[in-house]
């Protein structure tokens, strides 16, 4: 409606579209301007308080696009052009103050390796929102003037009431950026696949040595962060939820191993290039797109010559199908990998393209270029979600506002060639400014296509599977171990048991842990009184264990530890007689005590 409404209130048609060009390249402008110093600060300080003073700016950009469009209904010389061009220019200050920091903290809130999933979520929200203003059009325009009704212009006081009407609707968009909050994003969980890692890369070697087998393989600190987060709320949960919630991290780390060392075209690209080649492609992907993007409703209006509420139809119906095409293609990324369906998706969208220009030049019947228009828009832009998951998940945290922010220059671009479009339409036609996007469209989707060697196929759900496996493996193996051990028994069953488990209370400095004491079977001579509780101080750490005593020091050490027929007293006796006994440190490493 925007832009049939600036094409209208242009004196003169014949530079309607490259005045249409001109304010679009403007909002770009005014964007890249502010987009820099909003990344850097949201990434310095907090990002919620940029994110509220773009709030702010939206709010004064509503008030100034509205007044210049209530101007308008009294003068439609020049100066409602100026001032439209202005109240749009705000909006681009808000945008570029906005879209950075929102993103980054979007990003911050979700788990990396499956960002895809919840920004199909919010693509398929955004999309179903866009779809009320064009369906209020299309009811507004068919009460008016009839669905059907086709004017060389359309009346400029209905333009003006919808649009009024949408900016309304922008305004509970604008109270919500005064609720974002930094303290409610995560930490660990949330780290880009190359960021720069602190203690030693053999993770699963140092995670070993600690307590927490669960976070093998993670870097000192990450999984201390994550053992901080994890042990804020222990309080309040169960043993079960903890071991499950470390069972994740792990999962994670493990796929971030794997996705940090993927190259490409003979090593050449690394995990590092990633956000690169993804800002490239879409940097050309913009420019090709702003040629046209905002000419499409001029293109049915004046040359395929739908009326007001046709139009608006198509602007209903190509979300609800982006949609449907976004989970699609979420869902086939899974079995085919990321890079590759979004490379896929934008085949075959410029497949359908190209269609929509052939059938045009043939005259066909103009709902058929329509379904080729809605089809082409419904792939190209699908892959957002994707495309939005893989720079996310490879892009350092301190750094996602800025690069966010980067974005921008794609946006001006994408607004600086909707300028050059609007000349080229009004030289060469709409058409042939179409046949220039689908080459340089092409050309991106091949810069992109290098993704394809460098960004992992395997996702977070593969990995949680095959580890799902291998402990299954594990249990049937020592349950195959335990039968034979069991067979075993069965032929043996006159043989006196080696040990037998004894129940003991050992207080650990001022907790009293119950734990079993494998202690020899008692003989004839000896009495099983002479195994009863035993109180052994441990000062420096809390740890239920286990300790097995073979039958060949039964009568040194089957007694209470540190009674008078025992060498020694307390745990250091038992140490020593330990670290003295080979037999028994064969059969029983001291690194299991």
């Amino acid at each position: 409606m925007m832009v049939a409404f600036l094409s209208e209130i242009t004196e003169n048609s014949k530079t309607s579209n490259t005045k249409v060009g001109l304010v679009t390249a403007l909002q770009g402008a005014t964007e890249l301007v502010t987009a820099f110093p909003a990344g850097w600060a949201a990434d310095r300080f907090s990002r919620s308080r940029i994110i509220s003073l773009g709030g702010i700016i939206l709010l004064v950009s509503i008030g100034a696009t509205g007044y210049a469009v209530i101007s308008s209904a009294t003068d439609l010389g020049p100066e409602s052009f100026y001032l439209l061009a202005m109240g749009l220019g705000f909006f681009g200050f808000a945008q570029g103050i906005i879209n950075g920091p929102a993103q980054a903290l979007l990003a911050d809130s979700l788990t990396t390796g499956i960002r895809d999933v919840y920004y199909n979520w919010l693509f398929i929200l955004y999309l179903l929102g866009s779809t009320v203003g064009p369906l209020l059009a299309v009811i507004l325009f068919s009460i008016w003037q009839g669905y059907t009704s086709h004017n060389e212009h359309w009346p400029i006081p209905y333009l003006r009431t919808v649009i009024l009407i949408g900016l309304g609707l922008e305004v509970p968009c604008a109270l919500l950026m005064f609720l974002f909050r930094d303290d409610r994003s995560l930490g660990a969980a949330s780290r880009a696949i190359t960021e720069k890692r602190g203690g030693s890369e053999r993770g699963s070697e140092d995670s070993e040595r600690g307590s927490e087998p669960l976070l093998r393989g993670m870097p000192a600190d990450v999984a201390a962060e994550v053992e901080e987060e994890i042990g804020k709320e222990d309080e309040v949960k169960t043993a079960e939820e903890i071991e499950e919630e470390r069972e994740e991290a792990a999962i994670e780390a493990e796929w971030m191993r794997e996705a940090g060392r993927m190259t490409g075209c003979g090593g050449w690209l690394n995990p590092s290039h990633v956000p690169y080649i993804l800002f490239c492609s879409s940097l050309v992907i913009s420019i090709a797109s702003g040629m046209t993007i905002k000419f499409f409703p001029l293109f049915f209006k004046n040359d395929v010559r739908m009326s007001p509420a046709e139009v608006q139809t198509i602007y209903f119906i190509v979300p609800i199908v982006m949609a449907m095409c976004s989970d699609m293609g979420v869902k086939i990324s899974k079995y085919v990998g990321r890079s590759q369906t979004s490379v896929l998706l934008r085949l075959i969208g410029l497949a359908c393209f190209g269609g929509m220009v052939i059938l045009y030049h043939l005259n066909v019947n103009r709902w058929l270029v329509v379904v080729l228009y809605v089809v082409r828009t419904a792939f190209m832009n699908s892959t957002y979600p994707i495309d939005e998951g893989i720079l996310m998940d490879y892009v350092p945290k301190n750094q996602r506002a800025r690069w966010k922010a980067l974005e921008s220059v794609a946006s001006f671009g994408w607004c600086g060639s909707a300028m050059i479009g609007g000349v080229i339409a009004d030289k060469k036609g709409y058409t042939f400014t179409f046949l220039v996007t689908i080459t340089m469209q092409f050309t991106a989707t091949m810069i992109f296509s290098l993704l394809t060697t460098v960004v992992s196929k395997t996702t977070v759900d593969d990995v949680r599977q095959r580890r799902k496996q291998t402990r299954e493996q594990q249990k049937e193996k020592e349950g195959g171990v335990d039968g034979e051990g069991g067979g075993q028994d069965a032929t043996c069953q006159d043989k006196e048991p080696d040990t037998v488990a004894v129940p003991v209370d050992i207080p650990f400095s001022d907790i009293s842990i119950p734990i079993h004491i494998r202690s020899p079977t008692p003989s004839p001579r000896q009495s099983a009184d002479r195994t009863g509780p035993v109180n052994i101080p441990v000062p420096a750490v809390s740890m239920p264990i286990t300790i097995n005593t073979p039958n060949r020091v039964a009568h040194t050490v089957g007694g209470p530890l540190g009674s008078a027929e025992s060498p020694g007293s307390g745990v250091e006796g038992f140490r020593r007689r330990w670290t003295q006994s080979s037999s028994l440190r064969s059969v029983h490493p001291v690194g299991s005590f």
